[in-house]
């Protein structure tokens, strides 16, 4: 009977002989069990980074794809490096000849100053040419900061990624 409480069924069963009853035993053993479960949905990323040139120009090459995971300073794209090619080679002209300038001032005050010594020039001759060569090295300097500058704005024709991530 349902409705008894096991005390009572307890009492019950004590008095009167019960059938016995066969029981079978079964023993478990506790193992992992793989469960797989589809999710459909999109995700957000926590952050977007915008690469672009340091300089303008002509995208040449895209060397990334979307969907593409990348690193910091994987090579995205290339911009048209021919007029800053041009511009390296103009820079490295103007330091040969501002090179070529010192060599040229430095012989004339050397000569002038074989001059002065056998007292075939006048002394004040001396300082134009000391001007001339100071001039002359001072164009060096400023023909290597173009130079240097030329190969930084060929440099910035390679646009790198500055994180890691995937191209959107």
């Amino acid at each position: 009977d349902p409705a008894l409480t096991i005390a009572q069924r307890e009492a019950k069963t004590q008095g009167a002989s019960a059938p016995i009853r066969s029981v079978q035993v079964k023993t478990f053993v506790a193992q992992p069990m793989p469960i797989e479960v589809d999710v459909h949905g999109q995700t957000k990323a926590k952050a977007t980074v915008t690469a672009s040139a340091e300089t303008s120009g002509t995208v040449a090459s895209v060397d990334v794809t979307k969907g593409q995971s990348v690193k910091v300073g994987d090579l995205l794209c290339t911009l048209s490096p021919e007029t800053r090619q041009a511009a390296v080679a103009q820079a490295q002209a103007a330091l040969a000849q501002a090179e070529a300038g010192v060599a040229q001032a430095q012989a004339d005050y050397d000569t002038n100053a074989q001059l002065r010594s056998k007292g075939l020039a006048t002394p004040n001759s001396e300082r134009p040419l000391s001007v001339a060569l100071v001039a002359a090295k001072a164009g060096v300097s400023a023909a290597q900061a173009g130079l240097d500058n030329a190969n930084a704005e060929l440099g910035r024709t390679k646009i790198y990624a500055k994180a890691a991530g995937v191209v959107d």
